[in-house]
């Protein structure tokens, strides 16, 4: 279910997308409400909410988004609480603040947005901190700071071009130590067209 949800996901068919994303959540859910202390079935029903959440924000509906996101960050938080060591699942609830600050400014809730998308750096930055070496997780934090420099472009320009000098130069320092991703280098391109117009 989960596999076909995403395939007629990419195939732009969301409305099949949704249909099977929701099967595959009901099976999650028997699986753990028979087994709760299961992190997998737990960290499964995550990702179900999660997918669910982004078939609803492509067909338009944020605010059932942000029910599905919600659930996925409420049950995100408590597999970190339980394996805080655990680096994905910190890294997942970083995506969850992420998608939950996106959902909130696309419904014109600046407060609540910029509370999550400050969330997310930080979480970001300390992944960043305990694995310097990491590549997605400097990617990762460069993100960050444009999603947060994106949310302060038309309020605080000042604040959105430091937010941006910084994802610049994490992808300055990502593109001469993984030269072959070019991903890294398209990232650059786009931000230094970004700080050229302010």
């Amino acid at each position: 279910y989960d596999k076909l949800g995403l395939i007629y996901q990419s195939l732009g068919d969301q409305n099949k997308a949704l249909h099977f994303s929701e099967k595959d959540l009901e099976l999650l859910h028997q699986l753990y409400d028979d087994f709760p202390k299961n992190a997998n079935f737990k960290n499964g029903l995550v990702v179900s909410y999660s997918k669910l959440g982004q078939t609803h924000q492509n067909l338009g509906d944020q605010n059932k988004a942000l029910h599905f996101f919600e659930k996925d960050l409420e049950l995100q938080k408590q597999l970190y609480q339980d394996f805080p060591k655990n680096v994905n699942f910190k890294q997942g609830l970083a995506v969850s603040y992420s998608k939950l600050g996106e959902t909130y400014q696309s419904l014109g809730d600046q407060n609540k947005a910029l509370q999550f998308f400050e969330q997310y750096l930080e979480l970001r930055q300390q992944l960043y901190q305990d694995f310097p070496k990491n590549v997605n997780f400097k990617n990762g934090l460069a993100i960050a700071y444009v999603k947060l420099g994106g949310f302060y472009q038309e309020s605080d320009p000042s604040k959105a071009k430091a937010y941006f000098t910084q994802a610049e130069q994490l992808w300055i320092a990502l593109t001469k130590t993984s030269p072959n991703t070019v991903q890294y280098q398209e990232y650059l391109e786009i931000i230094r067209d970004e700080l050229k117009t302010m």
